[in-house]
């Protein structure tokens, strides 16, 4: 009778013993449908702030998009700032994390690891390094047609390779990042784009989440010390929204107040209240108009109502405007909002909103 030790001395019985058991840590294409009638997943990396908001402003921004819905599904990794959401394409996901100021990055993923559930040893370089060269060994596995599908939408673009660590601050030097790049060689090799490292078409991503709530790693140990989480490998499909908080920082403005917005939040608001081209947006409270620059960002036609005649300085704020490239406020009314309301109060805002550009019109002198 045949032994597994006899078999295993024999190389290519062993070869074919490996092929035919893949990894149970690496998954290949996790974001593929599951069904015909299935969307694809897409992974959202959020930013870490405001974790509220995170689904709420995507959700808004799809169904703007026509992209919602009850098919607008999520799907949460271990740590919830990894996200996969299920949209149409990779047309959809893009451009909806394009609105998005909360979305660090969309990405769709090749391939996805969990090194913490297998990692032999303590965490630092040398794990990360481990459990990338196993994500690797499963990618090369995969074959030149699985290759050929994955890279397929960078064409003959312009490419990198950019590696970004959620929960850590350079965990790798330099020469150990380029080597763990150089582990996708068989991937990435015969791409027929140039490779750009300063404005590169495509992008394709190496992630690694260390983020961990808990503060500790999967043993106990120091977060500092733990193994990523979780490994990802894909092509980013967009960075998300936050160039627009760099054009639009407070610093940048020539008119301010105490209570002015900051961009972070006056865009999810813009977001949240779905600011379009054709749609009129009424902010009741609008002291110095961030939320309404946002939506004029965007494209609205915007109104505004402020009850504090130091705050609506209606010049400054036309300046703050203009310097953005952007049509200033149709109109600007000095007045207590409370007091335009129709009866039923507070209750009766959304009511208000949808007739806010008549009442407006009516009421408010050109300014």
């Amino acid at each position: 009778m045949t032994t597994l030790r006899t078999l295993l001395a024999t190389p290519l019985v062993l070869v074919a013993l490996l092929a035919a058991t893949p990894s149970r840590a690496v998954r290949l294409s996790p974001g593929a449908p599951a069904s015909a009638a299935a969307r694809p997943r897409f992974l959202f990396l959020y930013r870490d702030t405001l974790p509220g908001h995170w689904r709420s402003e995507v959700r808004a921004v799809a169904d703007m998009l026509g992209f919602g819905g009850d098919e607008l599904a999520f799907e949460p990794s271990r740590r919830d700032s990894f996200e996969y959401v299920a949209l149409p394409d990779a047309a959809a996901a893009a451009a909806v994390a394009r609105r998005c100021v909360l979305v660090r990055g969309c990405f769709d993923v090749w391939a996805e690891s969990e090194p913490a559930d297998h990692e032999d040893g303590g965490g630092g370089e040398g794990s990360g390094q481990r459990a990338w060269e196993r994500l690797a060994e499963a990618v090369c596995a995969a074959g030149a047609e699985t290759h050929r599908r994955w890279v397929a939408p960078l064409a003959e673009d312009s490419w990198c390779v950019e590696m970004l660590s959620a929960g850590r601050q350079k965990p790798y030097s330099e020469p150990a990042k380029v080597a763990l790049m150089e582990l996708l060689d068989e991937l990435l090799a015969p791409l027929p784009g140039p490779i750009s490292l300063r404005s590169p078409e495509q992008v394709v991503a190496m992630l690694e989440d260390y983020d961990d709530p808990t503060g500790r790693g999967e043993r106990g140990e120091p977060a500092a010390l733990a193994p990523p989480r979780r490994l990802y490998l894909g092509r980013r499909l967009s960075a998300g929204a936050s160039r627009l908080l760099h054009d639009f920082r407070l610093s940048a403005r020539g008119y301010l107040g105490r209570t002015t917005l900051p961009p972070e939040l006056a865009f999810l608001m813009a977001n949240e209240a779905r600011a379009r081209p054709g749609c009129a947006l009424l902010d009741p409270f609008c002291g110095t108009c961030s939320t309404l620059l946002s939506a004029a960002r965007f494209g609205a036609t915007t109104f505004g109502v402020e009850v504090d005649a130091r705050v609506l300085q209606r010049e400054p704020i036309r300046a703050n405007f203009a310097a953005a490239g952007l049509p200033p406020p149709a109109r600007l009314l000095l007045a207590d909002a409370a007091e335009l309301l129709p009866r039923g109060g507070a209750a009766a805002a959304g009511r208000l909103a949808e007739a806010a550009p008549r009442r407006l019109r009516r009421a408010a002198r050109p300014g």
